[in-house]
């Protein structure tokens, strides 16, 4: 069995263009995007982009969880 996973960012500063909501959205077919936000929430896989990358260039915040 596969570890549950949530992972959610946070725009704070700025709001995402509709350009850059739809370059996060491709990144996975698990992730609900929005202006200020997007989470991803994994039951049997994982998130194959590195996070941290995603947070600087897109987002001001990060929260991830897993059991």
């Amino acid at each position: 069995m596969s570890e549950y996973q949530y992972h959610e960012w946070q725009a704070v500063d700025q709001v995402l263009t509709p350009e850059e909501q739809a370059a996060v959205n491709d990144l996975s077919s698990h992730i609900e995007v929005s202006s200020s936000r997007a989470a991803a929430t994994y039951h049997w896989s994982n998130f194959r982009h590195d996070q941290k990358q995603v947070l600087l260039k897109y987002f001001d915040a990060y929260f991830y969880l897993a059991n």
